[in-house]
């Protein structure tokens, strides 16, 4: 029998509009071919998919020469077209290169519409999932790809084969990700950061394979999750276990409706977990659950690590979360009776379970709110901003330090209100320190006054200390009012202070300003070097030196506070230094105590010079000793 021939499309259409000029509904023809060749492609399904919801949709398949017709009532419609397994990509008709197609509008039952529906081929890629430990293929495991562009999935088959179809060309990663065994997730490249795989490069028709994958089992961590006020169990929150000695992705799960959770496939290395949010019910997001670290731990500094090895396996790594507690107050200047914003507030938990302080910032009306605060016990300070020089930073209650501080103790989910701040004007001192000798740098003298509160110090100023400028002046600033002792802090032993000018006491007002508080340098010398002993039996700590000033014979004795030694504020002269061992507690007014010399020295001391190098030295033999005062 001879072939026969199916007539054209536009052929077949004039025929039925002759034979069929009444039409019980719209009829759609076409043909499903390759974008590329323009080859009929057969088994494609179309479907024609109506906008209005109250419609059904229609399916038809193409023919073996790729033509296809259905019917359809009046309407709007999108036709989408697919060739199941194959490597055709399935997209919807679009003459106007619209991506979510083309409207096609059934006005009348009695039409018909001509449709040819052209597929784009794509790419495949395929490979085969196997156990590291004995190569056995892994089946019913998911396989992900995606590129910039595209994202797919497949499933590998009882032999650990899987297969991609219908690519669209681009470079994508390609990654093995086991949801419920042990094996650990990774890239292809077995690697498990997305950005160091190796990217796999598809165009059209084209097929790779071997993109094969290795997977070795790692660690398993689980527990629950619930609420510590009354132990409900809070489900679908986050938990995240992050590896501390890779540079990898954290791994991360959700709670399920008990409560429960369970990471697998962790690589070897000492794990943090903590929990984070997730998809809580918003009864339970209200109360506004700490994120926490395991073991009940609130800083990441403090969480507790668990080494992960090779099938490891941590099970009761519970969390007991609290919700969240809060201080507010305001911030008001004492002395100019107004609000103060901008200033920030530290609130430091002295339970250590948080280790850096909180941080609030006061508003226009100098109110603050810090949340989530862990339970505990807590100091809160004032940080005025650089610009606000004179008034005083305060620890509550009206405190200067911490140590004075009147904590604030917070149950769980406790409002603390009314932590209120009422900050005084600090006074301004300055001043400077002043060398008699001209000649003299003053670059390497004292660094530093000292600052202390003199008599009963009931808010807690102690003693301070304040840094010199570079031309040795001074300025201590913000304050508070109280009697202090003010001295400098020296670092040169060429320079002493005289007698009547080694402190001085000043009564501050709030506000006050007290300037030119001078402290005069005199320049003398010093000596230093090293003390040594070649006999075990001898000690430091039972030596002392003994420096006799050649002019007036007057003499000083020197505890040897280490092997290198410095005595400041020697007056230029000529002295003898001696090393020997201590004496009782209260030496001779006059003559020289009983002792067992080791070495002696004539040092020549000039002024505004250290005499260094002066060493001494413990002789190993004791019976060959110098000599012995009577």
């Amino acid at each position: 029998m001879p072939a026969r021939k199916f007539p054209s499309i536009s052929r077949l259409a004039l025929f039925l509009a002759a034979v069929c000029p009444k039409l019980d509904a719209a009829e759609i023809f076409g043909r499903v071919m390759d974008a590329d060749t323009g080859q009929s492609l057969g088994g494609a399904i179309i479907r024609a998919i109506p906008l209005a919801r109250s419609q059904r949709q229609v399916q038809a398949t193409s023919q073996s020469d790729g033509t296809y017709q259905f019917d359809l009532v009046r309407g709007k419609y999108r036709l989408f077209a697919s060739l199941p397994n194959s490597d055709y990509l399935s997209q919807f008709f679009s003459a106007s290169g619209e991506p979510r197609g083309d409207v096609i509008d059934v006005a009348t039952f009695a039409s018909f519409r001509i449709i040819d529906l052209k597929l784009p081929a794509g790419g495949s890629i395929t490979g085969t999932v196997l156990r590291t430990a004995d190569l056995a293929p892994v089946g019913n495991l998911r396989v992900y790809a995606f590129s910039q562009s595209f994202r797919a999935s497949a499933q590998t088959s009882g032999d650990g084969t899987y297969r991609f179809r219908a690519l669209p060309p681009g470079t994508y990663k390609v990654q093995a990700l086991p949801l419920d065994e042990n094996f650990v997730p990774v890239y292809y490249g077995g690697v498990r950061d997305a950005d160091k795989s190796a990217g796999i490069t598809i165009m059209r028709r084209q097929a790779v394979a071997n993109i094969d994958f290795r997977l070795r089992y790692g660690g398993i961590i689980s527990g629950r999750v619930y609420a510590n006020r009354n132990r409900e169990p809070i489900a679908g929150l986050k938990i995240v276990a992050e590896n501390q000695n890779r540079q990898e992705p954290p791994y991360f799960t959700q709670t399920d409706a008990q409560g429960f959770y369970t990471l697998r496939g962790l690589t070897e290395g000492a794990y943090t977990v903590e929990t984070a949010p997730g998809r809580e019910s918003s009864a339970q997001r209200s109360r506004r659950y700490l994120k926490q670290f395991h073991e009940g731990r609130f800083d990441p500094e403090l969480a507790d690590r668990l080494e992960i090895e090779t099938g490891s396996v941590f099970t009761g790594i519970n969390f007991s979360l609290f919700e969240g507690a809060s201080i507010s107050g305001t911030v008001r200047s004492r002395h100019h009776n107004r609000p103060l914003p901008n200033v920030t507030l530290l609130f430091q938990n002295i339970d250590r379970t948080v280790v850096n302080p909180f941080q609030a910032t006061t508003g226009p009306e100098g109110e603050f709110l810090v949340s989530d605060l862990a339970p505990g016990s807590y100091w809160v300070e004032t940080a005025l901003p650089a610009r606000i020089q004179r008034l005083v930073n305060l620890f509550y209650r009206e405190k200067l330090s911490s140590a004075k501080a009147d904590l604030i103790t917070l149950e769980e989910g406790e409002r603390a209100r009314h932590i209120d701040f009422n900050l005084p004007l600090g006074g301004t001192i300055r001043g400077g320190l002043q060398i008699e000798d001209p000649e003299y740098a003053l670059k390497p003298a004292g660094k530093a006054v000292s600052l202390a509160r003199r008599g009963a110090d009931l808010d807690g100023f102690g003693k301070r200390s304040f840094k010199l400028r570079p031309d040795g002046s001074f300025i201590i600033e913000r304050t508070p009012p109280g009697r202090y002792s003010l001295s400098p802090v020296l670092d040169d032993p060429n320079l002493v202070l005289p007698v009547n000018s080694q402190e001085k006491t000043l009564e501050m007002t709030e506000g006050d300003l007290i300037e030119g508080i001078e402290f005069p340098l005199r320049v003398v010398g010093s000596i230093a070097g090293t003390i040594s002993s070649e006999n075990n039996l001898v000690k430091l700590e039972g030596l002392t030196l003994l420096l006799v000033n050649l002019k007036d014979n007057t003499k000083s004795f020197f505890d040897l506070p280490a092997e290198q030694y410095t005595i400041a504020g020697v007056e230029p002269g000529k002295y003898f230094m001696v090393l020997l061992t201590k004496s009782g507690p209260s030496p001779p007014a006059a003559g020289l105590p009983t002792a067992v010399i080791y070495d002696t020295r004539v040092v020549e001391v000039q002024k505004g010079k250290t005499a260094s190098g002066t060493n001494l030295q413990v002789p190993p033999d004791l019976n060959r000793k110098p000599g012995m005062f009577p």
